[in-house]
């Protein structure tokens, strides 16, 4: 009893702590106390005296509050996976087991009936079933408060300095404290983190009705299944600081916890862990395949943005610091000129600045490109990892995901080999020349073939190739021929949707001067180019070369629109047809249109040609031949 009293009376010269929100002056207020013991040994050490808040150590014990926190923690995590099948869903069945009259027996239409031995469930379970809900805020933190004070006031709650203090990590030690110090068969230790004392986890894991955690998992089922709950000071502080910022908080307790409201928010957590068994967490969802594709495609086109911009902030960098090195240089030479006292200082002033200018431009150069070079480098890496996972997903729809729901997914984001994969085949567009053929067959009226060959300017029409009808932006077929199945046509330079860009490339105007000496020595630039524009959008499709401006047909790579080439001509009427009659003879169309010099090799020995092409009759006709 003297060394209690000498205890107290050293602990009472300490300063004592601030509590949160209390007036110690007030005579109805109890502030619950408790001893700080140590575990270094069996028998009780205590070093101190600790106050604790009253309001969470010493309020109205809401038994019904800690009722209804044990049933939902009990609950809440509850999964029933049984689904009995119906008679709709068992196989077998689909037969009248016997007729309907004249047998003496019950009216059945299927032996797979409720009333039949193996047959379907009528209103059996259909799992999966969850019991899933959450306690209002006010509820689980007054119920947590109410068990920490009925363990408090039946000294079922004890206090030590720290774990780290256990000697050895035998379990008979843990076996003797408890029964020393009369804790009971279970003891539950709370820690202030996740990191504890190894000889605590070693001699817990050998004892069953031990258990550790730390003190953010705590909850008013774990103090009531364990019968001493041991607190560490640290813990025990940080415990009720966190109950008191919630009690006191501006927020309102009463938060609601919908699933519906809080969808998003469950699905998208832990999209982006790589090890979902060592990271993730019970509330980790798969995520919408079509919501991860779009976040996809949106990075990508921002990264491809990004890139564009640092190409052309690269250019921008190099051309004004060239500019403002140059004119720098010159103005100290000119200065140099009209302060130097004679020519040869001058000639060294000059040739030194011009020195330094271009050591500096190498320089600046040098490290700019070094800068650029990674960031490019960089964005180009997140644009594969990206594509990556892109075709990782897909290829996860195509094992996973029904054939419909694939097939959607697939035209949206994937390719034709993707399509192929999963069974899909698009069906082929007609030929470019094929309406224009169907139309010419069916104007052809079966008139009589006079013995006199027809003139040339009448046959002028049939020896000039057929040119394919381009359709119109946002017309029906226009789409057709912007879907992925169509093959790039180099005869009209048209190209699928993925693959569509301008025929020739953009020359820009500012360039730096090496660039246009450059350009001047071999006859390039944008001087020598002509530009190549829709005339139906207007749109910039890139700058041709002089000697092929003219020959040069394109399809437009914003509208679609056909864009003939300026120079094409009817060809020459062909010998062949200036014979007199022809019997049962079919139309034989054989048509080449120009081609890009960078396509064909050959393009020379048809040069001044841009239209071949050879008709034997123009019409399809059995008639006799007149005499």
């Amino acid at each position: 009893m003297l060394g209690v009293l000498r205890i107290a009376r050293n602990l009472s010269t300490k300063p004592e702590r601030p509590l949160f929100r209390l007036n110690k002056s007030n005579p109805f207020v109890a502030i619950p106390q408790t001893w700080v013991t140590k575990l270094s040994d069996v028998i009780t050490e205590q070093s101190e005296i600790l106050e604790l808040h009253p309001d969470v150590f010493r309020v109205n014990p809401r038994l019904d509050l800690i009722h209804r926190n044990v049933v939902w923690q009990a609950n809440y995590k509850n999964l029933q996976l049984t689904k009995q099948l119906s008679k709709a869903e068992m196989p077998g069945g689909g037969r009248k087991p016997w007729p309907q009259k004249r047998m003496g027996r019950h009216h059945a239409g299927s032996i797979r009936s409720p009333h039949f031995i193996r047959g379907g469930f009528a209103h059996g379970v259909r799992g999966p079933r969850t019991w899933f809900y959450m306690l209002p805020d006010s509820c689980r933190i007054h119920g947590l408060t109410s068990a920490l004070t009925v363990k408090h006031q039946q000294d079922d709650l004890v206090v030590v300095e720290n774990f780290e203090d256990i000697p050895n990590s035998d379990p008979q030690f843990l076996h003797d404290l408890a029964e020393e110090r009369n804790w009971g068969y279970s003891v539950l230790f709370v820690a202030e983190d996740f990191e504890t004392s190894s000889n605590l986890l070693d001699a817990v894991e050998r004892i069953p009705s031990f258990n550790v955690m730390s003190y953010f998992g705590i909850s008013p089922y774990s103090l009531l299944k364990y019968e001493t709950v041991v607190f560490t000071k640290e813990a025990i502080l940080r415990l009720e600081d966190a109950v008191l910022k919630r009690l006191h908080c501006p927020e309102s307790l009463n938060t609601s916890y919908e699933y519906i409201k809080l969808k998003k928010t469950l699905l998208d957590e832990s999209i982006y862990e790589e090890d979902s068994k060592t990271m993730g967490n019970i509330l980790r969802r798969h995520r919408n395949p079509v919501d991860e594709l779009d976040q996809i495609v949106k990075n990508l086109q921002s990264y491809q943005k990004r890139l564009q911009s640092l190409r052309r902030g690269r250019y921008n960098a190099m051309w004004y610091f060239t500019a403002v090195l140059f004119f720098s240089v010159t103005v100290y030479s000119a200065v140099s000129c009209l302060e130097a006292g004679d020519s040869k200082s001058m000639y060294q002033r000059i040739g030194l600045a011009w020195f330094t200018g271009i050591l500096v431009f190498i320089t600046f150069r040098f490290i700019s490109g070094r800068c650029f070079d990674f960031l490019l480098n960089r964005n180009e890496r997140n644009i594969e990892t990206l594509n990556t996972r892109r075709t990782a997903i897909l290829e996860n729809v195509k094992e996973n995901e029904k054939f419909k729901v694939a097939k959607d997914i697939i035209e949206k984001y994937g390719s034709e080999q993707d399509l192929a994969e999963i069974g899909v085949k698009r069906e082929s567009p007609p030929r470019l020349n094929e309406s224009r053929l169907i139309n010419s067959e069916q104007a052809t009226v079966k008139q009589p073939i006079s013995a006199k060959p027809a003139e040339p300017e009448n046959l002028l029409e049939f020896a000039r190739p057929l040119t394919p009808e381009i359709p119109q932006a946002g017309s029906s077929t226009d789409v057709v021929l912007r879907t992925p199945s169509i093959p790039m046509n180099r005869a009209i330079g048209l190209r699928t949707p993925m693959q569509r860009q301008p025929i020739r490339p953009f020359v820009q105007v500012s360039r730096t001067p090496i660039d246009k000496i450059i350009d001047y020595i071999i006859g390039d630039g944008p001087s020598n180019r002509f530009a190549l524009i829709c005339k139906q959008c207007h749109a910039h499709n890139g700058m041709a070369l002089r000697e092929e401006f003219d020959g040069i047909s394109f399809v437009c790579y914003n509208c679609a629109f056909y864009n003939p080439a300026r120079n094409a001509q009817p060809l020459r009427t062909p010998r062949r047809l200036k014979i007199p009659a022809i019997e049962e003879s079919k139309p034989f169309i054989r048509t080449a249109t120009n081609t890009d010099s960078s396509d064909n090799d050959d393009a020379e020995s048809s040069a001044g040609q841009p239209w071949v092409a050879e008709t034997e009759s123009p019409e399809d006709v059995e008639k006799p031949i007149q005499s």
